[in-house]
């Protein structure tokens, strides 16, 4: 980030401020450091030829930068239209890819929060990409307990058709579990920890095809890969390619 000239970041900063809804004016300074760790990490990405990218939030960007990485994964999913996923999670980047290739869509990732009778909330905790938010890109600043203060999407999501995947390995072996259903309008809810008021978090509720039990008892991970339509064809033939085992 040395070498970043402070101009070269303005010009990322003036089109974030054309371009996304702020709920809280956030300090130039703020938009500023995460500009350059965008334009830092563009240069890697573009060096390398990089097609997905993983960062560590809590234990990582927050705790060494003290920055949550909400900006920097928007500004790489948007700008250099490639696959982000947090948390160093190999092989939640490794379905996007494949969503992504069979697909031809972003393949953002939402995380698991509640199983209810016959639906599931899903979200995330920091960012989604524009491909799938409804409407205009909305963003706040927040703090996450002692951890410092950064930029936040809380953006609705698209609803509608989706197709949900995660691959995980056993042993010698990977298996893709793959489910479809619908996404519709989320409830009101929190994630315990966020600075009062807490913000509303990008989400769905999911409504599987399947009975909830089922699908619960087929988890692969907190972190599964979203695509919109039915997709169960095209996801399914890549694995035959590949040689996975689809659950």
């Amino acid at each position: 980030m040395d070498h970043i000239e402070v101009e070269e970041a303005l010009k990322i900063v003036n089109k974030l401020k054309n371009n996304w809804t702020f709920e809280k004016k956030p300090d130039d300074s703020l938009l500023i450091k995460g500009a350059k760790i965008y334009l830092a990490l563009k240069e890697i990405i573009q060096e390398r030829g990089y097609q997905a990218i993983s960062l560590k939030d809590v234990e990582g960007m927050r705790k060494l930068f003290n920055f949550p990485p909400a900006m920097v994964f928007m500004l790489i999913s948007d700008e250099l239209n490639i696959c982000t996923i947090p948390e160093n999670d190999a092989l939640g980047a490794v379905t996007q890819l494949m969503v992504r290739y069979s697909t031809g869509q972003i393949a953002a990732y939402l995380e698991i929060y509640e199983f209810m009778e016959d639906a599931i909330l899903l979200g995330v905790p920091d960012y989604v990409p524009s491909e799938i938010v409804q409407g205009t890109i909305k963003v706040t600043t927040s703090s996450f307990g002692k951890l410092g203060q950064g930029i936040i999407n809380t953006s609705k999501i698209k609803t509608g058709k989706i197709t949900l995947c995660r691959l995980a390995g056993f042993g010698e072996r990977y298996v893709m579990h793959i489910v479809t259903g619908e996404a519709v309008e989320p409830p009101s809810w929190e994630e315990a920890g966020w600075s009062p008021i807490a913000p509303q978090l990008p989400s769905i509720l999911f409504k599987p095809d399947c009975p909830v039990e089922e699908f619960a008892d087929k988890v692969l991970s907190q972190h599964y890969i979203l695509s919109y339509g039915t997709n169960t064809g095209v996801i399914k033939d890549l694995c035959k390619l590949l040689d996975i085992e689809v659950i």
